[in-house]
């Protein structure tokens, strides 16, 4: 562990206990600010930093108070766009249930102190439709559509309208979450339904799951589980039993002893080391060696390599048309501009070349092979 990471991690004890931790005197706090910026947890570092006492040279501090003020003004026009949105679909009779960030930052010991993107919003499966018109009549446009989602955008505002809680990527994951009627059962005592504390916990080692086995997941999301944890509430039984329907288990308890490496003093494990230098450079969703990797390791094409390059160089006409308008009106020309993109790529954009070609070897039948063996490492079995 480097020092700017147990630096943030003392800061984010203090964060969440009020403990006053002992900071490092040389800690360098522009590489702490720009790691916790990278895992989006910068809020907790300034909540850690003023428990700390610890002092920062004005450029830092100005830094941290600028990023806090963009994060604070963007937090309460999403709450306030969130208010209406929830208004709308209770007066229409619309079954909804918010998720993930919406529901894990009112456990924190201050809400702002977990910052939420996108908007997760579960809502029952025959009531899709009318949520969707409830969204474009409140003016949000729609971005996309997966098997599990509607994703639709009001300037900083992103709402995932989720027809299913997990898509169809992993099918041990979708499968136990594909009853999504059974979760309009429970309501908390404001009237919005919810999931029990011990579902909501299942749920995001789930979401936690998903994205590592995709490249890779931040801090942040650990740090959720760290925050659970911490209320003394689980039946940690009933967690084990459902996380073992999925495989998930042995996962599970490496995320529970890595977090006790994290903020209990205890000592690393072989698959608690890997874990940790897996989240750590990841950022908030994983970096792009990792992400190909994890490609590779998921694919059944036979030369993964190959079909990659392929791809890369022979886009389809909608799309080479952005880059090459003459397409437009003379599309018989697009095998001329398919060599064109290579001449462009070999001699005038070598750094991506470079890139790419970093990318591809991390995909290659090798790579995808020691990924899967990490997976193993850190608790996933029989991993495709």
């Amino acid at each position: 562990m480097n020092d700017v990471v147990k630096n943030l991690l003392l800061l984010i004890k203090s964060a969440l206990t009020n403990e006053k931790q002992s900071i490092d005197k040389d800690v360098s706090w522009h590489d702490l600010f720009v790691f916790a910026s990278a895992h989006r947890i910068t809020t907790l570092l300034y909540y850690g930093i003023k428990n700390c006492g610890a002092e920062l040279s004005a450029d830092i501090s100005d830094m941290l108070k600028t990023k806090l003020y963009k994060s604070a003004t963007v937090s309460a026009q999403n709450d306030y766009q969130l208010e209406l949105l929830f208004s709308e679909l209770d007066a229409q009779g619309i079954e909804y249930m918010p998720t993930k960030g919406l529901v894990v930052r009112e456990l924190y010991p201050k809400a702002d102190m977990r910052t939420v993107g996108d908007a997760d919003i579960l809502v029952h499966p025959e009531k899709i439709v009318l949520a969707s018109k409830v969204l474009e009549s409140l003016g949000y446009e729609f971005v996309k559509e997966s098997t599990h989602e509607h994703v639709w955008q009001k300037k900083h505002t992103k709402i995932e309208l989720h027809k299913k809680l997990i898509g169809d990527a992993f099918p041990e994951y979708s499968e136990y979450y594909s009853d999504t009627a059974s979760f309009f059962d429970h309501k908390d005592e404001n009237g919005r339904y919810t999931m029990s504390l011990d579902d909501l916990l299942v749920y995001l080692i789930v979401h936690i799951a998903k994205h590592y086995r995709n490249g890779g997941i931040g801090i942040r999301h650990f740090i959720d589980i760290y925050v659970i944890r911490r209320m003394n509430k689980l039946d940690d039984d009933y967690i084990t039993k459902e996380l073992s329907k999925m495989k998930l288990e042995k996962f599970y308890r490496t995320i529970c002893d890595l977090l006790d490496v994290w903020f209990e003093g205890k000592t690393h494990t072989e698959a608690t080391v890997l874990m940790a230098a897996r989240v750590c450079e990841s950022g908030i969703f994983g970096n792009r060696t990792n992400i190909s990797r994890a490609k590779a390791a998921n694919t059944k094409k036979k030369n993964f390599f190959l079909s990659k390059v392929f791809s890369a160089i022979f886009l389809p006409y909608e799309n080479m048309k952005g880059f090459y308008p003459t397409l437009e009106k003379a599309p018989a020309l697009l095998p001329f501009f398919w060599v064109k993109r290579i001449f462009d790529r070999v001699f005038f954009k070598r750094e991506r070349v470079k890139r790419f070609a970093h990318m591809a070897k991390m995909s290659t039948k090798s790579e995808a092979h020691s990924f899967k063996n990490e997976l193993e490492a850190v608790g996933f079995y029989n991993i495709g």
